[in-house]
């Protein structure tokens, strides 16, 4: 007899979302936020975030990350995020700009340490968030972001390595030949 996964009516419970539920998710906040195009294949480095959108008139960039099996303390997982904001430190060198960085997550005890995990990392990098904070959605699911913003004659990045001009959505064009989706 095999097993149901079927939650029992009236139950206040529901199977936890998968990654895919949790990526499309976070892809509709991304568009609901004003980044409506997809940003490539991959960052110039290789790596990808589960979502990747922007507004390139408005200056924003969208990078969120569904975790369903990854927790906030692996190594492996925290070098990953560190990576993705280093290109968030990257796309605040340019004035006005502004990104967001979204994990969604079950909702619980592991929710504030993927929010403190964020944090973290993001200083590391040298970018500290103007906002932050965690959204219970309900059936187990939330949300912990960050807002990082750079305005006019104020960076948010720490320690300028590079030209306060580069624009790394242009950069991402270039580097993927011109393949920006929309």
């Amino acid at each position: 007899m095999s097993q149901s996964r079927d939650v029992p009516l009236g139950s206040q419970q529901r199977p936890m979302a998968s990654h895919k539920e949790r990526v499309r998710f976070l892809e509709g906040l991304a568009v609901l936020v004003g980044c409506r195009e997809q940003v490539g294949q991959e960052l110039p480095d290789g790596k990808r975030p589960d979502v990747m959108r922007a507004d390139s008139l408005g200056g924003w960039l969208f990078f969120g990350e569904a975790k369903s099996t990854e927790s906030p303390g692996n190594c492996f997982t925290q070098a990953r995020l560190e990576s993705y904001l280093r290109w968030v430190r990257i796309h605040l060198m340019q004035d006005g700009h502004a990104a967001v960085f979204a994990l969604c997550c079950d909702s619980g005890r592991e929710t504030d340490r993927w929010g403190s995990t964020v944090v973290l990392l993001a200083k590391e990098v040298g970018v500290a968030p103007t906002h932050q904070g965690r959204q219970d959605f309900g059936c187990g699911l939330a949300v912990v972001w960050a807002l990082f913003e750079s305005r006019v004659g104020v960076s948010a990045v720490r320690g300028n390595e590079g030209p306060a001009s580069t624009d790394p959505l242009r950069r991402f064009d270039i580097e993927l030949g011109g393949r920006r989706q929309k």
